[in-house]
């Protein structure tokens, strides 16, 4: 169950998304995701953006993080939306993309990915890493490492995200 701070969270980060989705395509960017959450330092209000075309510097991130401060403020309606402190960062999704929107998962095709999922018929917790092979329909076919090719219900996936091999020694 949500609390009232992730509910007021989830609620903003819904409405500021809607607000700049457009504004920052407009701009060459792709809004990956907003987040509105109470952390340790307090409330911190995070949009997370890549270039369309992929690759946002650090430059860029400045860039829109003032930009999107100023246009925040500029809005007595989002302006009184988040009344109090917060703290407002831009980040670039990384390597490890988070894969949410029907977009996210388009992009991914045939690349290696991460699906945490709920298996229907047993009910358990699944994690399986493998090519996506394709994505609609109300599913996606994942094909693993081991050459298992899964059908997996779109309704049962918990978490999505890009899982590359990295050529140093890291994750695989």
């Amino acid at each position: 169950m949500e609390t009232s701070d992730e509910q007021r969270g989830a609620s903003i980060a819904e409405e500021l998304e809607s607000r700049f989705t457009r504004v920052l395509a407009d701009q060459g960017y792709d809004l990956i995701d907003v987040t509105f959450r109470r952390e340790q330092r307090g409330w911190v209000l995070r949009f997370t953006v890549d270039r369309i075309g992929g690759g946002l510097t650090v430059d860029e991130g400045v860039k829109l993080s003032r930009e999107l401060s100023a246009a925040i403020d500029a809005d007595p309606r989002l302006d009184h939306m988040l009344s109090g402190p917060y703290h407002l960062e831009v980040s670039s999704p990384g390597i490890f993309r988070t894969l949410r929107r029907p977009r996210d998962f388009e992009r991914a095709w045939h690349k290696r990915i991460r699906v945490q999922w709920e298996d229907p018929a047993s009910g358990k917790g699944v994690t399986s890493v493998g090519e996506l092979e394709r994505y609609g329909d109300g599913s996606l076919v994942l094909k693993t490492e081991d050459g298992q090719v899964l059908d997996i219900p779109e309704s049962a996936i918990r978490q999505a995200r890009l899982e590359p091999v990295l050529p140093f020694g890291g994750k695989k």
